[in-house]
């Protein structure tokens, strides 16, 4: 198995960056994203 780190891994963190991204370019006129936030990705 690999074992991925949920938050401390540069991919996940350039996965979270894209789907920001992903959102604003979607959804244009997004005035509020909620998000959980803690440490597991």
């Amino acid at each position: 198995m690999l074992f991925i780190h949920p938050y401390d891994d540069e991919d996940v963190i350039a996965g979270q960056g894209t789907t920001g991204l992903e959102i604003m370019d979607g959804l244009p006129k997004t005035d509020m994203i909620v998000v959980p936030v803690g440490g597991g990705g």
